[in-house]
């Protein structure tokens, strides 16, 4: 094979790649969970299907989410007025496919502010949430940083607390950049381009 072959060769496998990854779900993790100043967790929200979002949230260091709480995990979803919650997952368990229709503006929260509350798991001592969060035309870019910059806030309890006694508090966390899934189906498809003018060029000099 000659050297313009193995090049060509090259650039549809890697084009044919991007456009594998174009058809993934766009994700974007959070930057961190910050607990009064200090790290104490992770996430991320990922685009599930269409009009499905999935958020998760870990909590490290000790720290622990507080299950009975009626605010566990709070999400700023500006022009979004109602969501609703399922597949609820917790310490990496099974998924509860109970729904549960969250409204903005509950619990005195902001306009675009929508509570999480668990319900029914009593206080117990939980590392990590995940659920599906459906609207129409929901999307990752959706969820937007509200007053205190945080698109996700957690109610959270302190390192080392067995059933979250005082003190707890609220800790946030923001959303770290991720491309989204046209800008890979454009870059991939503008290389499958360039490989098939190469071929074709290269098909051009030999017929000569």
């Amino acid at each position: 094979m000659t050297r313009l072959g193995r090049y060509i060769g090259t650039t549809l496998v890697l084009a044919a790649i991007l456009v594998g990854i174009a058809a993934t779900p766009a994700r974007a993790s959070f930057i961190s969970l910050t607990c009064f100043g200090t790290p104490c967790g992770s996430g991320s929200i990922t685009q599930e299907a269409t009009d499905i979002v999935e958020v998760a949230v870990t909590m490290t260091g000790g720290y622990q989410l507080q299950s009975d709480a009626a605010n566990t995990i709070r999400f700023n979803i500006p022009g979004v007025t109602s969501v609703t919650v399922n597949d609820i997952s917790l310490n990496g368990g099974a998924e509860d496919a109970t729904s549960q229709t969250l409204n903005a503006g509950s619990f005195n929260e902001a306009s675009t502010t929508l509570n999480y509350e668990l319900g029914g798991v009593g206080n117990l001592t939980l590392f990590s949430l995940g659920f599906d969060v459906s609207a129409p035309g929901l999307l990752v870019s959706n969820f937007q940083p509200n007053s205190d910059g945080f698109v996700v806030d957690v109610h959270f309890c302190s390192p080392d607390s067995d059933k979250c006694p005082d003190p707890t508090g609220f800790g946030g966390g923001e959303l770290s950049g991720a491309p989204e899934p046209g800008t890979l189906i454009l870059f991939g498809t503008g290389a499958l381009a360039v490989a098939g003018a190469i071929r074709r060029h290269s098909r051009a000099s030999v017929l000569k």
